[in-house]
């Protein structure tokens, strides 16, 4: 006989061999979720109890903009880099196209606001390293 339980989501079917578990993505800005699925094994004949624990960690990719238009229209307006609350550690270096340092920090709040140019960003995160080009532009004209 096998019970089960979840943790975190949701279990929508098991039968004999096959559990399966749903669960939804946190809102933006939260850590987590994590989801844990407990499987019992109970025998009768000969008695004992087996019990096994998974834990996920989920982690989206992160998404960075090459665009940010500082215009009041609340769309792109900030250089903002989504889904990195959802990662510990991390260094953000941004630089303007002469080389001159225009932002520097550990713990970046997606709130740099920029005048408009080119500048080039380089992004540590767990040891991973993300660089890359960024324009800030007031006005996007599409012909």
């Amino acid at each position: 006989m096998f019970t089960f339980s979840v943790t975190g989501g949701q279990k929508v079917d098991s039968s004999e061999n096959c559990v399966t578990v749903s669960w939804s993505v946190p809102p933006s800005g939260v850590r987590g979720p994590v989801l844990a699925i407990q499987v019992i094994e109970t025998v009768s004949n000969p008695a004992c109890v087996g019990f096994n624990f998974q834990g996920f960690n989920y982690r989206p990719n992160l998404q960075i903009p090459t665009l940010v238009t500082p215009n009041g229209d609340g769309k792109n307006d900030v250089f903002e880099i989504e889904d990195l609350s959802f990662y510990g550690s991390h260094s953000l270096q941004i630089f303007d196209r002469w080389g001159k340092k225009a932002l520097e920090t550990s713990a970046y709040k997606n709130d740099w606001k920029a005048e408009e140019g080119i500048y080039f960003y380089n992004l540590v995160v767990e040891g991973k390293q993300f660089s890359g080009w960024l324009l800030v532009r007031n006005s996007i004209c599409l012909y």
